[in-house]
């Protein structure tokens, strides 16, 4: 298995790339620099290429454009990712993002860069592959043409609206789930679910107390919560509340599925190791 030889430029440590750095160190051949400088002297040294160059921005600004052009000109093959955190969630409004650069946010980037890295040891192209002058809405365009695994099991689904809820219902559906619905705080009574999809419209205490009833009444099933662009204190209550996953809103259909398949396979996993 080949592994990526990956560049992180900024601070490992912090709160919201943590999860990302664990997942880099376990699955790719990592090298890690806090400064611009220290980048520079690594690429013009390096004895083996760099596939994907990572740069951890905490604030907008903290990387400026030249920058990013004098690494590409050191590793012209390299793509270069941005890992954004939550300050820089207004910088595609109001803000210069930086051109021919893959964005995602710090909440995203398990899903999707996982399966960035598993097209590249597969020998498929991933969308890192693109072209550089490729735009947010070709890639989406490209994922849409790709063939998708068709799926087995059933997924309850929760929300606070019929629309929602057919939304999720349709988008499972297409990939060979079985579903069922339930709207507001109608728990279904069902057996044998492989997972629990809840779509959260805010973050009130309410709302936590709520996952931990769902929590309660479909143990062991898991849960994967949808949260729009959630702070990392949301993640870690979440999670505490019983969240198997949370995925990102707006989201990606590969990014769902992806989660989906993680959380149903894990739990699998763990009933089989608990029936041992």
């Amino acid at each position: 298995m080949h592994r990526i030889n990956v560049l992180y430029i900024g601070k490992r440590d912090h709160p919201e790339f943590r999860a990302a750095t664990r997942w880099l160190a376990e699955h790719t051949a990592l090298r890690s620099v806090s400064s611009m400088d220290a980048a520079k002297r690594h690429l013009t040294a390096q004895l083996v290429p760099t596939h994907v160059i990572v740069l951890a921005e905490v604030r907008p600004g903290q990387f400026q454009t030249g920058q990013i052009d004098h690494l590409r000109r050191l590793s012209p093959l390299a793509r270069v990712f941005g890992l954004l955190g939550s300050w820089c969630e207004g910088e595609l409004r109001s803000g210069l993002p930086w051109p021919g650069v893959n964005r995602l946010f710090w909440h995203q980037w398990p899903s999707r860069f996982a399966r960035e890295t598993a097209a590249f040891i597969d020998g498929r192209c991933p969308i890192m592959g693109s072209p550089v002058t490729a735009t947010m809405d070709e890639d989406v365009l490209r994922l849409r043409n790709a063939t998708r695994k068709s799926r087995r099991g059933l997924v309850v689904i929760h929300a606070d609206d019929e629309q929602t809820v057919r939304s999720l219902q349709d988008m499972c559906c297409h990939v060979g789930y079985a579903t069922v619905c339930a709207v507001r705080e109608d728990y279904q009574r069902t057996t044998g679910a492989a997972a629990v999809l809840w779509d959260l419209c805010h973050s009130r205490d309410i709302q936590i107390d709520r996952l931990r009833e769902m929590s309660r009444q479909y143990a062991p099933t898991p849960i994967v919560v949808l949260s729009s662009f959630p702070r990392s204190d949301i993640v870690k209550r979440l999670s505490a509340a019983g969240a198997a996953t949370i995925v990102s809103k707006p989201f990606l259909l590969d990014d769902l599925f992806w989660e989906l398949d993680l959380v149903i396979s894990q739990s699998r996993v763990g009933t089989l190791n608990t029936a041992a």
